[in-house]
């Protein structure tokens, strides 16, 4: 919602940064999703996508989740982003995988309004603009910006599930800690083999 961003500000002021945030949510505002995943970033947040059991001082376990929409770009805003839920904390019998999807982002009037002509030039300037303020920030999250090509396969009352293969290869998940493939080079009279993490 609109006040989600000033919400999280008002945790963070009471517990302090580094937390890890699980999304469950079937969207809303994309300015203050895009705004969450600045302030998610800016806090050092880790995220994942689940649906939490127990009560908001103690979650018991996760099951698999939703996040969509605006949600999936508050999700892009996190330090480590994954999909997969902690054994530790899984629901028991929890089955399935979680899910993350994107569509076209529009206007409510546009929806409700679909056949006419009611927008003006300043309203397709101001579409422009909001591809960009996405673009941009999925830039400077760390992630493909082709995940827009993938939002705009889908009607806004539609839904691209991104699927794994997608997730990764577009870092839309993304572990910094976890290990690049091994590579060999020469170094001096023999050969060295070595790794970095994914954030070098």
């Amino acid at each position: 919602t609109p006040q989600s961003a000033e919400n999280f500000r008002d945790f963070v002021a009471k517990n302090g940064r580094g937390h890890h945030v699980v999304l469950h949510s079937p969207g809303g505002s994309l300015a203050a999703g895009l705004e969450l995943g600045r302030l998610f970033r800016q806090h050092e947040v880790s995220t994942s996508v689940g649906e939490t059991v127990g009560s908001a001082e103690f979650v018991k376990t996760i099951r698999p989740g939703t996040c969509a929409s605006a949600c999936a770009y508050a999700f892009l805003g996190g330090v480590s982003r994954s999909l997969e839920i902690s054994l530790m904390l899984r629901a028991e019998g929890a089955s399935g995988e979680s899910r993350l999807g994107v569509h076209q982002f529009f206007r409510q009037a546009a929806l409700e309004s679909a056949g006419r002509q009611i927008f003006t030039s300043q309203d397709l300037t101001d579409e422009q603009k909001t591809a960009a303020t996405i673009a941009v920030y999925l830039a400077s999250m760390g992630v493909d910006a082709s995940l827009l090509g993938l939002a705009a396969n889908a009607g806004p009352d539609e839904m691209y599930w991104i699927n794994r293969a997608e997730a990764d290869a577009l870092r839309v998940t993304y572990a910094p800690t976890d290990f690049q493939p091994w590579a060999i080079e020469a170094h001096q009279n023999g050969v060295v083999a070595y790794t970095r993490t994914k954030d070098a």
